[in-house]
């Protein structure tokens, strides 16, 4: 019954963020190039609970105008350490479409990479990040196992004598949760290098 519930609340998400998402609208087909047309890539991302939906859409032109490109290989991919690491892959459905949910923590930066086709180029998305999940952390043990350098607030600075930490994770309301956790009070909860 569970299974069901996160399915439908998947799909209500799925259907709501792709519909609110600022979709450019085309004026038509571009003709192809070297024989091939271009592609489109959206993606939304949304959270519930420790639960991650990814959510995504590609389209390509044709020659009778902009249609959903639907067995098309997908890799999401997350940015992690200032590069972009893949996930996973998936091929959209008849839609055009797919969406993918897994369970994280952190909230990372999501961009999708659609490999080109026999009659479209491949295209990559904007990125998406989904909400925060705040959590108050009982020790800086228990915050470095999801955040090993720490967490900070935007624009703060590491007091130290020695090396600032500057890779911490950056998030008002996750620091907010953990103001007890910042024993120098330089906006920055458990500082690790």
């Amino acid at each position: 019954m569970r299974t069901i519930t996160l399915r439908r609340l998947a799909g209500a998400i799925v259907s709501t963020a792709l519909l609110t998402s600022a979709l450019a609208p085309l004026a038509g087909a571009a003709p192809p190039v070297n024989g091939k047309y271009r592609s489109y890539a959206y993606i939304a991302a949304s959270r519930h609970g420790t639960a991650v939906y990814i959510n995504g859409l590609v389209k390509q032109d044709y020659s009778t105008g902009l249609i959903n490109s639907h067995g098309r290989t997908v890799y999401l991919q997350r940015k992690l350490n200032g590069g972009w690491q893949s996930m996973l892959s998936r091929v959209t459905n008849w839609s055009g479409r797919f969406t993918v949910g897994f369970i994280s923590v952190v909230s990372y930066q999501y961009r999708l990479v659609v490999i080109a086709s026999g009659s479209a180029w491949g295209t990559a998305s904007g990125p998406a990040t989904p909400p925060v999940l705040v959590i108050k952390f009982a020790n800086c043990t228990a915050a470095h196992r999801y955040y090993p350098h720490g967490i900070g607030k935007p624009g703060a600075h590491d007091h130290t004598s020695g090396t600032p930490v500057t890779t911490f994770y950056v998030s008002t309301s996750l620091y907010l949760a953990n103001t007890g956790l910042d024993r120098d009070r330089d906006a920055i909860a458990c500082e690790s290098a």
